[in-house]
């Protein structure tokens, strides 16, 4: 089951995710629809995993907040983005993505970067 809010992501609300397994771990589950995407530096649609040591509620936050970066600007694995003012009660100042699976599905590349602490 996705969590998701009642105004969607393209309407401004928050993106939708999947939490994997019973710990923090989440994985965005509509960025690679929107046609707004920036293609990754890896020529990639995309979406995004965090396996950081935070809550539903700060993990729904910062996927938000680099979901819409990522219609925005080129991500791509290596890149570091600071979250300081996203998050600023983690301890996290920036992340740094990385690229963690990647597939083709009809002829088109996707793939799934993970959210590191920088």
């Amino acid at each position: 089951m996705a969590i998701s809010g009642i105004v969607g992501f393209s309407a401004g609300g928050p993106v939708s995710m999947r939490q994997l397994g019973d710990r923090n771990h989440y994985v965005t589950c509509e960025l690679s629809l929107y046609p707004e995407q920036v293609i990754s530096s890896e020529g990639l649609k995309y979406e995004l995993l965090s396996r950081l040591d935070l809550n539903e509620a700060d993990s729904h936050h910062l996927l938000t907040a680099l979901g819409g970066l990522t219609l925005e600007e080129r991500l791509g694995s290596r890149h570091t983005v600071d979250i300081s003012a996203i998050l600023p009660a983690a301890k996290i100042g920036a992340v740094k993505l990385q690229l963690h699976s990647r597939c083709t599905i009809s002829d088109a590349e996707y793939g799934i970067y993970e959210v590191n602490a920088a």
